[in-house]
């Protein structure tokens, strides 16, 4: 059995609600997070009421999916200090983008807007050899779905 279940409540053939439903049914304590691009809070108690656990909304940062599964599996994680500042960080990548071509940023924009990961990596690997830690930066951004910050950085001049 399962101690934890990420369900889509929007499936083929079973929806997430009536998957739920039969899970529960079942009597196992398998905690059931339900996971939604829903934005509407009534579907959240919709959800809940269905016998979900939980509820993440897509889209969910994956330091998102481990506090909820942290908080319902009752697991305190331990992290390794971070050994780079974040905002130390930010302040490169904004002045290093900022002197990159305004056609380049435009499409990190936009790819980033659109969250297409293989379209980032396309233009950050355009880089990596002329602005390395630039490129490691976006990198590292591209793979915490730092996507708005992306584009907020790629915006900036």
């Amino acid at each position: 059995q399962p101690q934890l279940i990420w369900m889509d409540m929007r499936m083929p053939v079973v929806d997430g609600y009536e998957a739920t439903r039969r899970i529960k049914a079942e009597g196992t304590e398998t905690k059931i997070i339900a996971v939604t691009a829903s934005a509407f809070e009534e579907d959240r108690q919709q959800v809940l009421d269905a016998g979900c656990d939980g509820f993440v909304r897509k889209p969910f940062r994956e330091a998102e999916l481990w506090a909820v599964m942290g908080e319902h599996l009752g697991v305190e994680y331990v992290y390794d200090e971070e050994t780079v500042d974040p905002a130390g960080r930010d302040v490169v990548a904004a002045a290093d983008l900022a002197s990159m071509p305004v056609a380049w940023r435009r499409a990190v924009y936009e790819a980033a807007h659109i969250a297409d990961e293989a379209a980032l990596e396309a233009l950050i690997g355009e880089i990596a050899t002329d602005h390395p830690a630039l490129a490691e930066q976006l990198e590292a951004l591209v793979r915490d779905f730092g996507f708005d910050q992306i584009m907020h950085l790629a915006a900036a001049d």
